[in-house]
C-alpha cells in the first residue's frame, strides 16, 4: 500500500495508480462510450435547427434582392421577400408548436401537410408582388417561381412519402448562389450541405433516400429555373 502512496496520495489524485483502467483520472468514473454519441447528436442538433428551410430562405432572399434588374430600392424588394417569404412561414412554424404541438422537426409527416400549403400560398403571394404589374423585381420573381415549383412538389410527395426538406432547403440555394456567384462557391456551400444532410440522419429524423431525394428535386428545380428563366430578363428596371 506504502507503494501505492508514494505515486500519488491516497485520494485517487491524478496521476495515482489508484485510478483503474477505464476510469477518467483523478475521478474514479467509468468512462462511457456514450459521450461521443452526445457530442455527435449535440452537434447535429445545431446544425439541423440552425440549417432550416427559414434560415436558407432569409439567405436566399437577401442574396437575389440585391440582384438587377429591381425597379425599386433594394432594400425595400428584401424587406417585402422577408415579410412576406420568410417570416409569414415562421411566424406560422412557431403557431403550429405553440398551438398545436407540432415539433420543430416535423417528425410525423401528416403534420406538415398544413405547412406546407401555408408556405405555397406565401410563395404564391411572392410570385404577385414581384411580377411586372406591382413590386417588379425579376430575381425575385424567379426566386418565388423556384420556391412554388419545389414547395408543392414536396407538399405532393409528402401526401405518400415523407421527403427531406432540410436537404431540399439547402441544396437548391447552392445551386442558386453558384449559377449567380459562380461555381467556385460551391466549395463553401457544398460542405454546409453535407453537414446538414449528415444532421438529419444522426438525429434519425430522414433516411438516406428521403434526403436524396429533396435534394434532387430542389436542385432541379433551382437549376432550371435560374438556368433557362432567368436569363431571359423578360421585364428590366
Amino acid at each position: 500500500m506504502a507503494g501505492k502512496l508514494g505515486h500519488g496520495g491516497a485520494n485517487g489524485a491524478p496521476g495515482s495508480s489508484d485510478d483503474e483502467p477505464g476510469t477518467i483520472p483523478g475521478t474514479g468514473e467509468m468512462e462511457t462510450a456514450d459521450e461521443p454519441k452526445k457530442l455527435r447528436y449535440k452537434v447535429a442538433r445545431i446544425l439541423s435547427d440552425v440549417g432550416n428551410a427559414v434560415t436558407f430562405s432569409l439567405i436566399v432572399g437577401l442574396i437575389f434582392s440585391f440582384i438587377p434588374p429591381q425597379s425599386v430600392q433594394p432594400w425595400i424588394v428584401f424587406l417585402v421577400g422577408f415579410l412576406v417569404m420568410v417570416f409569414a412561414p415562421g411566424f406560422f412554424l412557431v403557431m403550429a408548436m405553440k398551438v398545436w404541438k407540432v415539433d420543430f422537426d416535423f417528425t410525423d409527416r401528416a403534420s406538415r401537410t398544413p405547412y406546407y400549403l401555408v408556405i405555397e400560398g406565401c410563395y404564391a403571394a411572392g410570385i404577385l408582388i414581384f411580377s411586372p404589374w406591382a413590386l417588379p423585381s425579376w430575381s425575385m420573381f424567379n426566386i418565388s417561381i423556384i420556391s412554388v415549383i419545389l414547395n408543392g412538389t414536396l407538399l405532393i410527395v409528402n401526401l405518400k412519402w415523407k421527403i427531406s426538406a432540410h436537404a431540399a432547403g439547402a441544396a437548391g440555394p447552392s445551386v442558386a448562389i453558384a449559377i449567380i456567384a459562380g461555381w467556385w462557391t460551391l466549395f463553401i456551400t457544398v460542405p454546409v450541405v453535407a453537414g446538414i444532410i449528415w444532421s438529419r440522419l444522426e438525429l434519425k429524423k430522414h433516411t438516406p433516400m428521403q434526403l436524396v431525394y429533396g435534394a434532387m428535386v430542389a436542385i432541379l428545380s433551382y437549376g432550371l429555373v435560374l438556368l433557362f428563366l432567368y436569363p431571359l430578363h423578360l421585364f428590366g428596371a
